[in-house]
């Protein structure tokens, strides 16, 4: 048998073989240091990813770290392959990191960044950064959970005390405009109005959203930013209201959607903003009359 009847009879045996045991191609989660040694008092990046050969729409997972020799100074999620993040990727009370997201159109690619870690230094010793509980599910309409293998960081953190090198980043680009929906649910949110919102920033990631209410544009300044996350159930649920809906990264840039009011206001609506500047009318003649009387 010639070398390539050898290779053809081996590669049907492997084919039956995959078929039989059900195997299907793993994804991989991968965690990657910029740097493999540090000095104390630095700071490296440490950059999630994934590649995946079969399609995958969703992913939930934890990060664990060693919280005696490092410290979270930044997460960024820029530029990420997630679509929505259902939970944004941030340090969870109990010290790990935490992120779940959907992509609806999946996620078929070769090492694609999910978000970054900037790390500082606290003392020597030999830090691992794990990813742990992970879960990937295929983008098949039945929620199938993908095969996946991890891949985790590992950096030696010197005795010797750095310089105070930093992770930074130029970003002055405001994050990606976008548009709140304004919706109703009998079922959702005991059947409230409600806007639901999302945006993304491809430099250093979306800090957080903000949103003000008001009803009269003189009173815009003085209406207060409240830090909201979607979906939010507005105050004004007669809807009389414009919203402003601010998106803010983490360098500090914003951008604002503005939802104009469904309904107008009503006449007696009016009224205390017109008895104001009338009433100060009023005093104003009333304490001018006493003046003139008394000369």
């Amino acid at each position: 048998m010639n070398y390539f009847r050898l290779l053809v009879v081996f590669s049907f045996y492997i084919s039956l073989l995959v078929i039989g045991t059900g195997f299907t191609f793993a994804a991989e989660l991968k965690l990657e240091s910029n740097k493999r040694t540090v000095d104390i008092t630095d700071e490296f990046l440490v950059t999630a990813t994934i590649s995946t050969i079969e399609s995958v729409n969703a992913i939930e997972g934890t990060i664990s770290f060693p919280r005696d020799i490092l410290e979270i100074e930044a997460i960024r999620d820029g530029n990420s392959s997630i679509a929505l993040w259902i939970e944004r990727p941030h340090q969870n009370k109990d010290g790990t990191i935490v992120f779940a997201g959907v992509s609806p159109g999946g996620i078929n690619t070769t090492e694609s960044a999910l978000f970054s870690i900037v790390f500082k230094t606290k003392r020597a010793g030999e830090a691992r950064i794990a990813i742990e509980d992970a879960s990937l599910l295929h983008n098949d309409g039945l929620g199938t959970e993908a095969s996946t293998t991890y891949v985790d960081a590992f950096v030696n953190v010197t005795s010797s005390v750095g310089r105070g090198e930093r992770e930074t980043v130029s970003d002055a680009t405001p994050p990606e405009a976008f548009a709140p929906v304004l919706a109703r649910d009998d079922i959702a949110l005991d059947g409230n109005w409600f806007i639901s919102f999302t945006t993304q920033d491809k430099t250093t990631g979306i800090s957080h959203f903000e949103v003000k209410e008001y009803h009269f544009e003189f009173l815009k300044l003085f209406s207060p930013w409240r830090k909201v996350e979607s979906p939010y159930v507005i105050r004004d649920q007669k809807l009389r209201s414009t919203i402003i809906v601010r998106a803010v990264d983490n360098a500090g840039n914003e951008r604002e959607a503005i939802i104009t009011p469904t309904h107008s206001l009503s006449w007696r609506e009016y009224l205390p903003i017109v008895s104001i500047p009338l009433g100060a009318v009023v005093m104003l003649w009333y304490a001018l009359h006493r003046i003139w009387k008394r000369k």
